[in-house]
């Protein structure tokens, strides 16, 4: 897409950050929790529109960008808000105080921007840093619009909702539907670029369903999260919930087996250690009824390992790691950044999907870590670890401020999530998925909400 064709678009967004603009003023995190539900379904309905519909591909780009106007929208509320605060504090905004977490963002957009206008493709660099900067976005929102607890409670139940919506739609795509049903279903045929690959495994299943999102990776770290959150939520449920809590657990832990993930199957894990290690810390107990109901779960997804023959692709991956193709792509990276630690230029590392991006990347790596090291440097990539870290130190401290059972189940899933995330973008590129995230930066920042000395309520009116 040129420069020209991509002005053209400017209107549509502005109208959609028009009418999220005024949503939000009227009802804040209602907006802020639609725009992140709506997500989870926007790749099913770009596939759509564009198999099933047969929409040109710039009415497919023009209508994705309501997704890039509900967070401008929620922005300059936000704004508006931060704003009117520092006028009624009586303060100069230069004279704000700004913490750790503040300053390494600041540097973090200040070097984003730089790397984007100094990118050899300037319009590739620009759309490569809305890719990573947008969601972070969130990141800052929920500061402005923290929800009441009635307003969180229904929240969290729509998540799980629609992550069991994404699991049974995966589950039954995988075991069930040939290629001819991905056709027929406006899912195109299936192909790699298409986030539809081939499992690479002999057994019973062929294809990796990507669900609602952009492929099974993505889906598999979706399943984490829930799997985090259900994990949590058995343990806080009323009795006759708590049953319904594992159940749940177990759709998404089945359903995260079958992405034939093996990044996310360890991501998993990462997770339930964390959560594990939170309740130690609380001196809470930790072996008992709950622990035996994730026991089972993990049992479970054990015997789906070995049924689906997974086991044995992660042990001939554990016997001989030279031989994988992430292992050799980031040898290769890391050799090439030796060399030139500056990268290549925003936005011109591949994989990348999308009108905005060259056909052909000046190089090739799947890890997000290192494509962040191609398009802003070593040292960009340096920031963003130290700002990850931070963000889930602060978190830890959300969770030793949290008392209400949603909040305990949201941080601990942040921080799980968090460090499982981190694994997995050393060799997938999932951080360029909004959708993904969008959440993973929303449970970031509302962990971190809690954690700031003047943020451990829930503080909105409720909608």
């Amino acid at each position: 897409m040129t420069l020209t064709q991509a002005l053209t678009l400017l209107p549509v967004l502005v109208f959609f950050a028009l009418v999220f603009y005024v949503l939000a003023r009227k009802f804040g995190f209602p907006v802020l929790a639609g725009t992140l539900l709506a997500l989870l379904l926007q790749e099913w309905a770009v596939r759509w529109l564009t198999f099933l519909f047969k929409a040109p591909a710039l009415v497919v780009t023009a209508a994705s960008l309501w997704k890039d106007g509900a967070l401008i929208g929620l922005g300059v509320v936000w704004l508006q808000r931060s704003l009117a605060q520092i006028r009624q504090s009586g303060t100069s905004p230069f004279r704000k105080r700004v913490d750790l977490l503040g300053g390494l963002m600041a540097v973090l957009v200040a070097l984003g921007v730089v790397s984007a206008l100094l990118s050899p493709n300037r319009l590739a660099g620009v759309m490569a840093f809305r890719d990573y900067y947008e969601p972070v976005l969130v990141f800052v929102l929920i500061g402005a619009f923290a929800p009441s607890r009635a307003q969180l409670g229904r929240f969290v139940r729509a998540w799980v909702v629609v992550l069991a919506f994404m699991a049974v739609l995966g589950i039954v795509q995988t075991v069930f539907w040939t290629a001819q049903d991905y056709a027929r279903w406006g899912f195109g045929l299936p192909r790699s670029e298409l986030g539809i690959p081939s499992t690479g495994v002999p057994g019973i299943v062929d294809l990796r369903a990507p669900s609602t999102v952009t492929g099974p990776n993505e889906l598999g770290m979706h399943m984490v999260l829930g799997l985090l959150l259900a994990s949590q939520l058995m343990l806080t449920a009323e009795r006759g919930n708590q049953w319904l809590c594992f159940a749940i657990g177990l759709l998404f832990g089945i359903a995260l087996v079958l992405t034939f993930s093996r990044s996310d199957l360890l991501a998993s894990l990462i997770g339930m250690a964390a959560l594990f290690l939170l309740r130690q810390r609380d001196r809470a107990p930790v072996f008992g009824r709950w622990s035996l109901q994730v026991a089972a779960i993990l049992a479970v997804m054990f015997a789906a390992v070995l049924q689906t023959g997974l086991l044995g692709h992660v042990a001939g991956t554990a016997a001989n790691p030279q031989a994988q193709f992430h292992v050799q792509d980031t040898s290769s990276a890391l050799d090439a950044l030796l060399e030139d630690p500056a990268g290549v230029g925003m936005g011109l590392v591949g994989p990348r999907l999308g009108a905005f991006f060259p056909k052909d990347p000046a190089f090739h790596v799947e890890g997000s870590i290192l494509q962040i090291a191609f398009d802003m440097g070593v040292w960009g990539a340096a920031l963003w670890i130290l700002f990850a870290l931070v963000a889930l130190v602060w978190a830890v401290r959300g969770w030793r401020r949290a008392e209400d059972p949603l909040d305990r189940a949201l941080v601990g899933t942040a921080v799980g999530g968090g460090l499982g995330l981190s694994f997995v973008l050393l060799f997938l590129p999932l951080m360029q998925s909004m959708p993904l995230m969008s959440w993973m930066w929303f449970l970031l920042g509302y962990a971190v909400h809690l954690g700031r000395s003047d943020a451990g309520h829930h503080g909105s009116p409720e909608v």
